[in-house]
């Protein structure tokens, strides 16, 4: 293959495809699996333990501004590398939750902005720098692979939780997420 005809862009977002897929299987997905184990362990409410995810989805939301702004100032790749390092700390931390208040911190306040640093905006940044003509279809396989972790994440999260139990299923996911 003549190497003028190579286009890295692909490989740029192999890369980021991979790491958003890991983001969103491992971190926005897989929330919901873990429930029933800590609150058959600990005994909280649903609603309380619950709030982490709520409060992770609008810390993710409202972080546009400040994505945007960490995004100008230091590059979309330290704003992404920044995000998914603080993923991998917010999944390691929820395997050392004891207290209600830790699934706040570690999911709710740490992976909201592991999550919002992390994920889309930073990554279709770096898209938007490598693709010109072929940006729509870019996003689109970016996007649809962030889906599909969704539909990976949760079931090998659900066998691995009676094998290993939900804390060290936690570590499994930081471990997974630090290597893609």
């Amino acid at each position: 293959m003549d190497r003028r005809s190579f286009f890295y862009g692909w490989v740029v977002l192999a890369g980021l495809t991979l790491l958003y897929f890991s983001l969103c299987g491992s971190v926005y997905y897989s929330f919901g699996v873990f429930v029933p184990s800590i609150i058959g362990e600990y005994g909280w409410p649903r609603g309380a333990v619950s709030g982490a995810y709520s409060i992770a989805s609008l810390l993710e939301g409202l972080l546009g501004p400040v994505v945007g702004m960490f995004i100008a100032r230091f590059n979309p790749k330290r704003t992404v590398l920044f995000g998914n390092g603080l993923a991998v700390v917010a999944l390691a931390g929820m395997s050392l939750t004891t207290e209600l208040w830790h699934t706040y911190l570690f999911y709710g306040f740490l992976g909201g902005l592991g999550i919002g640093f992390g994920g889309t905006l930073a990554c279709t940044t770096i898209m938007n720098n490598w693709f010109s003509r072929r940006l729509s279809l870019a996003v689109a396989i970016f996007l649809s692979l962030g889906a599909v972790g969704g539909f990976v994440f949760p079931p090998f999260i659900a066998r691995l939780i009676p094998q290993i139990g939900w804390h060290a299923a936690w570590l499994v996911l930081a471990g997974v997420h630090l290597v893609f």
